[in-house]
């Protein structure tokens, strides 16, 4: 997102485009000069040669043109790969010349060898000479339509079956011609030149030439230029060797053998490069895709509309998960809202299915804007009016493929007679309100997307075309702008983790608004920035939110304090309450034990009663008291933590309330282990099983114990089959001193329960009920498997 700022980072673009401009200057004029030199070379070599007495054989021949014949078919096997894989028309001509001319080469040396000289009408110098000519010719009149087919728009559809089935009939027309009918052996022109049909040939080839060079593609296209360099050996091949030579095997047509083979030479070379480029080529592209892909999927997750892409070819469609929420229905619901064309028909208007698919034809057909209004129906059956605008994607030929798009409820904008434009006004002050924007920074071309909703975040309208670094840096508060460009230039430097910044930027009403900006790079192989991708946060509301937290924080502190200090005082109070009580309690329980001892025969009966009553509220008493100093104490007075199996403890605690033997206690076995204070985990296990034997309502009963793994968790149960609780108890029952039966019926103090409450939550967990009356009682609880220390004193 950011680029050397103001007049000196322009100054560096144009030079870098200056530079570019040159560097292709240069290329153009060093391949000038090579086509000069090689034409000189070719020129003067020739000139040289032909005073020389050199005469070569027959088998030299057939050797040539077997290399040469080998070349040609090697050149039409890699051209139709760069043909298919662009469909470019002139390597569809280039490939179908270059096989047809390989067969005539090998025909050509097939019919002058010395095997084969009996079998045919003519004789072997008019067979070398005129099966030489038809290659020749074949050749440079298929060069001239190929550069007639590069120049024709790519959508011309020229089908290469057809083009395969003429070159075909051509090829055997050649074959019978030399077959059955006598041919007469050219005649030269006189002492300067040699057969007038090497000329011809040489005109056809220097067509070709100057239509490829005036098509320019030479100056920065590596086939291109190989292509020149073939035919301008062609042409001399044809102008200053062949036309030179007067009889077969004499220097000239030596010469010219060898220059034909340089030709098919550079032609394969071409080729070979320019594929070599096309698979560089794909490389980038595939690169750039994904870059694509990766900011479309973004935009796809922080859009509020609905996105569609349809394959015309399988006629398939894919709706984004935000399309079918936008008709009510789940964003993963391909029940009912398929991947399906049908299913958008299913749900269009009946009155707006002619206009919207009229639209979408339009633009097919004639490449005309999509951007249609429709109604759809939603899931629970009303009809709402959304916008949709799309985009088709074409092939080389011009046939639409592919179309995309989007839609948007503009239901509201309908129901108050607004236009569209309002709708999309609203949608946007929508995204503002959010104030979250996309930047996406390519560091090697220097380029900057900035999403709509940054520039709304800011106060600019989303169309503005910001485009580069300067647009984010002028706009910085003059007291963040050196640290927020550090942070930057430190991460692009790979001397921090990570990026993420807070600073200040200008709203354009000339407020600053608080942002918050964080970001990832990618590297290339050279450990240098390629790209880096982030957010802005309008964080302004946030800032002002943790100043009256801080605010906050501190009377909290202040109120924790209090709090501790209060507890402190409560549990002292708790331990000295029930030790100054017990003093009188324990005096009292002794007077009236010496009474029944010492008068208990001589007192009526009905003191007597009462004094056992008075013991008997004397134990409750005492009993409430070590209750209440326990309830107190939960969570601070604890074992240290240790691994504790809960059938252990399940097993202590049945020792130590000596549970009846009526009663049945069915724990289940390897129960998961638990790292906590011993005695907390006890405590909740003893209170559980003496409440289940205490409130059950026969001598005999079962009680179950059992335990599932939940992750951090452990989850256990204590069900028992008593008589079961109301549910209008079910909250009571966890109140201290309650009871649902009375304490002189039930020798209960009513914290057992309650003690279980503030222990479980006390260790992070939670308790529950289940129960009715007549079906049993199910208390259930959660316990961390790391229960080292309380969560809150």
């Amino acid at each position: 997102m950011f680029r050397p700022a103001g007049l000196l980072g322009k100054l560096a673009f144009e030079m870098s485009l200056r530079e570019e401009q040159s560097a292709a200057d240069r290329v153009a004029r060093r391949r000038v000069w090579c086509y000069v030199i090689v034409a000189a070379g070719i020129t003067l070599g020739c000139i040289g040669l032909q005073f020389t007495t050199w005469h070569s054989t027959a088998e030299l021949h057939t050797v040539m043109e077997t290399v040469a014949t080998t070349l040609a078919l090697v050149v039409a096997a890699t051209a139709p790969f760069r043909y298919y894989s662009e469909r470019d028309n002139k390597f569809l001509f280039i490939g179908t010349g270059f096989f047809v001319t390989a067969l005539l080469d090998g025909h050509h040396t097939v019919i002058t060898g010395v095997a084969f000289r009996d079998y045919f009408p003519s004789s072997r110098e008019s067979l070398t000479s005129w099966s030489w000519t038809s290659s020749r010719t074949f050749l440079a009149v298929l060069m001239i339509v190929s550069w007639w087919a590069s120049q024709r728009p790519r959508r011309l559809r020229i089908r290469a079956v057809h083009v395969y089935g003429v070159m075909t009939l051509l090829t055997v027309a050649t074959f019978l011609l030399f077959a059955f009918v006598p041919l007469v052996k050219p005649q030269p022109l006189g002492t300067l030149f040699g057969p007038p049909e090497e000329l011809l040939i040489a005109l056809l080839f220097f067509v070709a030439l100057a239509g490829f060079l005036r098509a320019d593609n030479w100056r920065r296209d590596a086939f291109s230029h190989w292509l020149v360099l073939a035919l301008i050996v062609s042409v001399l091949c044809q102008a200053v060797a062949m036309a030179r030579s007067f009889q077969a095997h004499d220097v000239m047509f030596d010469v010219a053998h060898l220059l034909k083979i340089a030709s098919y030479g550079c032609v394969l070379v071409g080729i070979l490069v320019s594929t070599y480029q096309l698979y560089a080529d794909v490389e980038d592209g595939v690169r750039r895709s994904l870059e694509s892909e990766e900011r479309f999927q973004l935009a796809v997750r922080g859009t509020a509309d609905g996105i569609w892409d349809w394959d015309l070819t399988s006629n398939t469609v894919w709706y984004s998960g935000r399309m079918r929420e936008l008709l009510g229905y789940r964003g993963d619901d391909e029940d009912a809202f398929p991947s399906l064309l049908e299913a958008f028909n299913r749900h269009l208007h009946p009155e707006d299915h002619k206009r919207t698919w009229a639209a979408v034809d339009l633009h097919i057909k004639d490449d005309q804007p999509y951007d249609v209004e429709y109604r759809l129906r939603t899931k629970s059956g009303q009809w709402r009016w959304f916008r949709a605008r799309g985009a088709c994607v074409r092939d080389h030929q011009g046939t639409a493929v592919r179309m995309a798009g989007s839609i948007r409820d503009i239901q509201e904008l309908y129901d108050q007679g607004q236009t569209l434009c309002q709708m999309e006004r609203r949608l946007e002050h929508a995204l503002e309100g959010a104030r979250v924007g996309l930047w996406d920074w390519n560091v090697e071309t220097g380029d900057v997307y900035y999403s709509p909703q940054m520039k709304i975040q800011l106060g600019y309208d989303p169309e503005d075309p910001w485009s580069d670094y300067t647009e984010w840096e002028n706009r910085l508060h003059e007291d963040d702008r050196d640290e927020a460009i550090a942070r930057v230039k430190n991460y692009l430097a790979q001397n921090s983790d990570e990026y993420i910044s807070t600073f200040r930027m200008r709203h354009k009403d000339g407020s600053y608004r608080w942002i918050l900006s964080q970001g990832k790079a990618e590297w290339n192989p050279d450990g240098e920035p390629r790209r880096i991708i982030g957010v802005h946060v309008d964080v302004t509301e946030q800032r002002q939110l943790a100043e009256k937290l801080a605010d906050t924080n501190t009377q909290l502190a202040r109120i924790n304090r209090d709090l501790a200090r209060s507890n402190a005082e409560l549990e002292h109070f708790a331990y000295v309450a029930s030790h100054d009580l017990r003093s009188p309690l324990r005096n009292i329980n002794s007077l009236t034990q010496w009474i029944l001892e010492d008068a208990g025969p001589m007192l009526p009966e009905a003191s007597r009663d009462d004094l056992l009553l008075l013991r008997q509220r004397v134990d409750l008493m005492n009993r409430l008291l070590n209750d209440l100093l326990q309830y107190s104490r939960v969570g601070r007075v604890e074992s240290d933590p240790e691994d504790i199996d809960p059938g252990e403890v399940v097993a202590e605690v049945i020792d130590l309330l000596g549970i009846p033997a009526s009663f049945r206690v069915d724990v289940q076995p390897d129960m998961p282990h638990l790292r906590s204070p011993r005695t907390a985990i006890r405590k909740v296990f003893q209170n559980l099983l003496d409440n289940a034997i205490k409130h059950h309502h026969r001598s005999a009963g079962l009680i179950e114990i059992r335990a599932a793994d939940r992750g951090r968790l452990v989850e256990f149960a204590v069900r028992d089959d008593g008589p079961g609780i109301d549910p209008m108890f079910h909250e009571k029952v966890f109140q201290i001193f309650q009871t649902l039966q009375r304490r002189d019926d039930l020798d209960t103090s009513g914290m057992g329960l309650a003690i279980v409450k503030k222990t479980v939550e006390m260790y992070g967990g939670q308790l529950t009920l289940a129960s009715k009356v007549g079906h049993g009682t199910t208390f259930s609880f959660t316990w961390p498997k790391d229960a080292i220390v309380p969560v809150s004193h």
